[in-house]
């Protein structure tokens, strides 16, 4: 399995947060006749959850390196 860091975790969740917002601002995206909004909603919270590992690992690597 991949060993990756907090950063990873963090950057990406940047990069999906950024890609909510172009598609946000980019009307003419229309998924299934519902808009930009499913996928915006997606990508957020692909981001979010992205950010809440890095949190994790973040603090597994302070509580590890405490001991």
């Amino acid at each position: 399995m991949l060993k990756t860091n907090h950063w990873y975790h963090w950057i990406s969740a940047v990069a999906f947060w950024s890609f909510a917002i172009v598609f946000y601002l980019k009307d003419n995206i229309d998924v299934w006749g519902y808009g930009p909004l499913p996928i915006v909603g997606f990508l957020f919270l692909w981001g979010l959850f992205r950010a809440v590992n890095g949190y994790l690992l973040y603090k597994k690597g302070r509580h590890a390196s405490q001991d």
